[in-house]
């Protein structure tokens, strides 16, 4: 098997510069000191594009703006703006511009689905499934700097010694994600009941499973007996929640990983089918060429126009 590259807690932990609250959460910020470009989180990753990340990243963007490639999709970001990326996206190449400044949370994949969290918390964590660039107004940047700054001095210890260290990052965390929650509603045209959000969220359980399994297994059934569901229901479930079939989201996930596989060479298209538990090249290169409009060896001959 090829080796995926990852970015989890583990790789994360080990970062300079990274500030780590208790493997929950981790902030970062090129604002002060250093030159921005050499400096900055992802720009230190480019190496391991493409890059598959197991967290959920949300960066502000202060001043200049950045380009962000995920999942074949591009995203710009300008000042007093902001990305939200959900877990289990594929980072492929991040561009930042001259004069780009931005502050970083990163969250672990469940930092937001315990007992206690609001519903903001569960809407922006069972919601999020694509990427989203969100507008700021200068009092949100403001709020959103007095969040980062005050988390930043509670992990240094700048703070001092506070007693109720736990109910203060959580509070600030429900300000954060109460401004995410409300934007993110305000780009949908219909967000789902919030009821349904909880911690045993199917949408989300399917896209962690999904995230681990796809090279493997291609069924809906598959992923319904993980969630412990009829496939009927669970197909009619994914398509309430996301808008899109559950075959769908399978197939964008193996043609991601197929894609990270060919471009990355050094596989033939034999050992990307034999990767991706396809029975043949040959099944495996109708499957891509249905999903893409080209067959493997063309996607590869394109990459080196």
């Amino acid at each position: 098997m090829v080796n995926q590259n990852v970015l989890d807690i583990g790789s994360i932990r080990v970062m300079p510069d990274v500030l780590n609250y208790q493997d929950e959460f981790f902030l970062y910020d090129n604002i002060s000191g250093g030159e921005e470009h050499d400096s900055f989180f992802f720009t230190g990753l480019k190496e391991s594009f493409p890059l598959k990340t197991n967290l959920m990243i949300f960066q502000i963007c202060c001043s200049g703006s950045a380009i962000y490639d995920i999942g074949s999709m591009r995203y710009i970001v300008e000042a007093s703006q902001a990305i939200l990326i959900n877990p289990y996206s594929v980072l492929e190449d991040f561009l930042p511009q001259e004069g780009f400044k931005a502050m970083t949370f990163v969250f672990s994949a469940d930092r937001f689905l315990s007992e206690d969290d609001g519903s903001s918390f569960m809407m922006v964590h069972s919601h999020v499934i694509h990427p989203y660039v969100l507008e700021g107004s200068p009092k949100e940047m403001v709020i959103a700097t007095t969040i980062y700054d005050f988390l930043c001095d509670i992990i240094t210890g700048r703070a001092g010694n506070n007693p109720f260290k736990e109910d203060s990052v959580q509070g600030s965390l429900m300000i954060l994600s109460s401004l995410v929650a409300q934007k993110l509603s305000m780009l949908e045209e219909s967000i789902p009941d919030i009821g349904k959000w909880n911690k045993n969220g199917v949408m989300n359980r399917f896209l962690s499973e999904l995230s681990t399994h796809c090279r493997e297994e291609r069924s809906v059934s598959y992923y319904a007996a993980k969630v412990f569901i009829s496939p009927k229901y669970f197909a009619q479930l994914i398509l309430k929640e996301s808008g899109r079939h559950a075959k769908d989201w399978i197939a964008e996930y193996v043609i991601r990983e197929a894609k990270i596989m060919l471009r990355n060479g050094g596989l033939t298209v034999q050992e990307v089918s034999n990767n991706l538990n396809f029975r043949n090249a040959s099944f495996f290169g109708k499957y891509f060429k249905k999903a893409t409009g080209q067959s493997p060896k063309q996607f590869m001959s394109s990459l080196s126009v």
